[in-house]
């Protein structure tokens, strides 16, 4: 793997790294950043804790933006499915109100809760996934559920697979459950 240096254009908040035995620990108050290739993160809050048996965090986060996400795939093993996906749907937009928490333990995720509000979503089609194009919503998800509050308007869904063309999307309101 080639090393790629993602640049902090400007930083602040407070950020704590811990060792305790083999465990370490990150703590994030009032972090905001700027880095490019395209990051903004505005007042991120949490723990994150990790060891050779997994790991596990809670984060909330003011307001993300994401410009670019396929560069991000080189901060992931090459190997991974979320890399390889991260690079072929290059994935932008912003996210708000941002409430994360997670446990994953030998290779298995345990639990997660996420819930955000997405503004203007866009990325690619790739594979099965559809490409999108200003997709706005509430976005909920668990280990064996999840629902997206859809609030769009002026957007498209490229339906690769089964058209040639993306499909526009005027006003489109609704809920998905799963």
């Amino acid at each position: 793997n080639a090393t790629e240096t993602f640049l902090a254009n400007s930083m602040s908040g407070e950020f704590r790294w811990q060792r305790v035995e083999q465990r370490h620990m990150v703590y994030l108050k009032h972090v905001s950043a700027d880095i490019h290739p395209g990051l903004k993160l505005d007042d991120a809050n949490g723990e994150l804790q990790w060891d050779a048996h997994g790991h596990e965090g809670v984060l909330t986060v003011k307001k993300f933006a994401l410009e670019q996400g396929e560069l991000f795939a080189k901060w992931l093993d090459s190997q991974s499915q979320a890399a390889n996906y991260l690079e072929h749907i290059a994935p932008s937009g912003n996210a708000s109100q941002i409430k994360l928490r997670w446990l994953k333990q030998k290779d298995k995720w345990q639990d997660y809760d996420v819930e955000a509000h997405l503004n203007a979503i866009h990325s690619k089609a790739y594979e099965q996934i559809p490409g999108l194009k200003n997709w706005s919503g509430h976005l909920t998800l668990h280990p064996n559920s999840g629902n997206i509050d859809l609030d769009t308007q002026n957007a498209s869904i490229d339906l690769a697979a089964v058209l040639r063309w993306p499909v526009p999307i005027d006003h489109l309101q609704g809920n998905i459950e799963w």
